[in-house]
């Protein structure tokens, strides 16, 4: 993947064995480790899900990147966002994705990336 200037914002998808190997590492994540957000704007009942902000690398993207597991959405599985903006705050992340993927129906032909 070539470096981008732009920052970016992504849903990532992940199959089912990449889902499987997620939830095995988050078990293992202490709870102290997440935290709990409030979205603004958000008029539902999952306005404040929680949220485990970490700092990853992919062999292929030269560059720092910040991946956000986000529980608590109304969603079966954890949403995974990556991106470039390490200094923007959670809330502010998950706030700008939330909308484009209501609870409930989050196939990937309904969320727009």
């Amino acid at each position: 993947m070539a470096l981008l200037t732009d920052a970016f914002l992504k849903p990532r998808n992940a199959t089912h064995r990449q889902y499987e190997a997620l939830r095995a590492y988050l078990v293992e994540v202490p709870p102290s480790a997440w935290r709990r957000i409030e979205l603004e704007g958000i008029a539902r009942a999952y306005r404040t899900p929680r949220i485990l902000d970490e700092r990853i690398g992919l062999g292929d993207y030269d560059g720092p990147l910040r991946q956000l597991t986000i529980t608590d959405l109304g969603h079966e599985q954890p949403t995974l966002l990556i991106t470039n903006q390490l200094k923007r705050s959670p809330a502010k992340l998950t706030g700008r994705y939330a909308p484009r993927c209501p609870p409930r129906s989050h196939t990937r032909s309904t969320c727009s990336a």
